[in-house]
């Protein structure tokens, strides 16, 4: 699906903090140690270019003085609807629609045709290219490497995802099948100057698997895809041409100017999350959650109901001594596909700790329950190939006096991945939460109140 137009003048108040313009140079400010890159844009030709499930809300902040001659974006075939809103600027620009339900498709490998045939119409010494990239561009930014189709590319994600791989693993494995990811996309401008402002959803923030790091130049450090696989038993059970493919190790592009600086991460949300409820006791836990989703919301049960816990983030806290206060955690954990229901990271996690606190009341024969309130989400406002981006709890949402019709139901969704239709229904889907598409990435949020 494409959209094409010419842009206008548009409104000047919004912009990348990342980015500025003085009218002869491209000034960068980096945000994790407020120091400022300067480019001098005079004789240059100067593009944008960008994907990822932030790109519009990036794009929109791109100063309308910026003497840019064209842009190009890959967006979320979901935020069509919200497209419009996008501001004029006063350049023309072409923006593609693709990756339904955060899957590469059709569309994400013909857009992605576009991107490489316009990167490459306009490499030269005389170009800057300007990309603005965020999560979910892994699934928009699609090219398989020969040999390697759309289907069977599609059918290892999956088999990954379902698998508990965590989005390192997944992407180290996409590098491998792609002809644009791994750095690989610098190969089509070895002529050009490559500037990235990224938006991360990874722990920790390592830019190479970003989006699966297209503009980054890899290292030979790490895991490789065939590692990977084999960590998660997964030798023989993907597509032969896939397992053929991931034996090859190839060599890393090269590029002589490439700058690549994060503009915003999780970090940045909690702190702003934190900003947002001064007038609580809140604290920032971390924004380094991994692992299994379901223990980890097991976990926070076990907190609430002043049980011993294990999680190495949870072990220094003290219920009696939290209350009250509000812990903030940030990160991405893992599902291991145990059904055929539906879901996503964060609806099991609220699941799980649901579950967890019925089976303590349902043992212990507890007739009133602690307070507290629990929100676990997505910051993309998508949790898993659904429409809901994650559920919130709280003490009176559970009826004591239906414990055990609620945990019968509740484990069994848990049993069959199905977190999705079990918070449709329990309250009237009243703990369901729904915000829709939020413009950004940056992983998930977990709020819980005590």
């Amino acid at each position: 699906m494409k959209v094409e137009f010419d842009a206008l003048e548009g409104d000047k108040s919004r912009r990348v903090e990342a980015l500025e313009f003085d009218g002869t140079h491209l000034i960068l400010k980096s945000q994790s140690d407020n120091s400022r890159k300067l480019i001098d844009l005079t004789g240059k030709r100067l593009f944008v270019a960008g994907f990822g499930k932030a790109v519009l809300a990036m794009f929109e902040g791109v100063p309308a003085e910026l003497p840019v001659e064209e842009a190009i974006i890959i967006a979320p075939e979901a935020a069509l609807k919200v497209s419009d809103e996008s501001e004029s600027l006063k350049f023309r620009y072409t923006i593609f629609f693709a990756a339904r339900n955060n899957l590469p498709d059709e569309n994400s490998v013909k857009a992605t045709e576009k991107f490489v045939e316009f990167l490459k119409e306009r490499d030269s010494a005389h170009s800057i290219f300007l990309f603005l990239i965020s999560g979910g561009g892994s699934a928009l930014l699609c090219s398989p490497v020969n040999g390697v189709s759309l289907e069977e590319k599609q059918a290892t994600i999956k088999m990954l995802t379902s698998n508990g791989a965590d989005i390192k693993q997944l992407n180290i494995v996409r590098q491998a099948l792609s002809n644009v990811k791994g750095g690989q996309l610098l190969g089509k401008i070895q002529q050009s100057q490559a500037i990235s402002l990224i938006i991360s959803d990874i722990v920790g923030d390592s830019l190479e698997f970003i989006a699966s790091g297209p503009t980054v130049i890899q290292t030979t450090q790490g895991k490789t895809a065939q590692e990977v696989i084999r960590d998660l038993n997964l030798e023989e059970k993907l597509p032969k041409n896939v397992d053929e493919r991931v034996s090859i190790r190839r060599e890393a592009a090269v590029h002589e100017n490439v700058s690549n600086l994060i503009i915003s991460s999780n970090k940045d949300f909690l702190n702003d999350l934190k900003n947002l409820l001064n007038d609580h006791n809140c604290c920032i836990v971390t924004d380094s959650i991994t692992g299994d989703a379901t223990e980890f919301g097991r976990e926070l049960a076990r907190l609430v109901m002043s049980r011993r816990v294990s999680n190495s983030w949870l072990t220094n806290l003290d219920r009696s001594s939290l209350s009250p206060s509000i812990l903030l955690f940030g990160g991405e954990t893992t599902v291991k596909i145990r059904g055929n229901g539906k879901g996503g990271r964060s609806q099991e996690l609220a699941l799980a700790f649901l579950v967890e606190i019925l089976e303590t009341c349902q043992t212990d024969d507890l007739k009133e329950l602690p307070e507290f309130v629990l929100m676990a989400a997505g910051t993309d406002g998508q949790d898993g190939p659904t429409d809901a981006d994650g559920a919130v709890l709280e003490r009176n949402d559970i009826d004591l006096q239906k414990i055990p019709e609620i945990l019968d139901s509740a484990k069994k969704s848990l049993e069959n991945s199905d977190s999705y239709n079990f918070w449709s229904t329990f309250n009237e889907g009243e703990c369901h939460l729904k915000t829709g598409l939020t413009g950004t990435n940056v992983m998930d949020a977990i709020v819980l109140s005590l």
